[in-house]
């Protein structure tokens, strides 16, 4: 939880997600990301929703406006992707 009281959720970093919280990324653009052999802090994170995703339902599948999002620093393609 964030101080603020909201869950804390990454931001993509890079693409045509660009600045767009994981939990809201489209299922077949996240699919294609779990292709790419990401680094880290990227990959921790895309595993980390992996195991959210498949945990929720299609019912559950969008987080709620109360959630925060933590900043991240701009990253360029190299420092993701090994």
């Amino acid at each position: 939880m964030y101080p603020g009281g909201g869950a804390v959720s990454y931001l993509m970093p890079l693409g045509k997600h660009n600045w767009k919280p994981l939990p809201r990324l489209p299922d077949d653009y996240f699919e294609w990301l779990r292709t790419l052999d990401l680094r880290d802090p990227l990959a921790r994170h895309m595993a980390a929703e992996v195991s959210s995703r498949a945990g929720r339902t299609a019912s559950t599948a969008q987080p709620t406006t109360s959630e925060t999002y933590t900043p991240v620093r701009m990253l360029g393609l190299a420092d993701l992707v090994q």
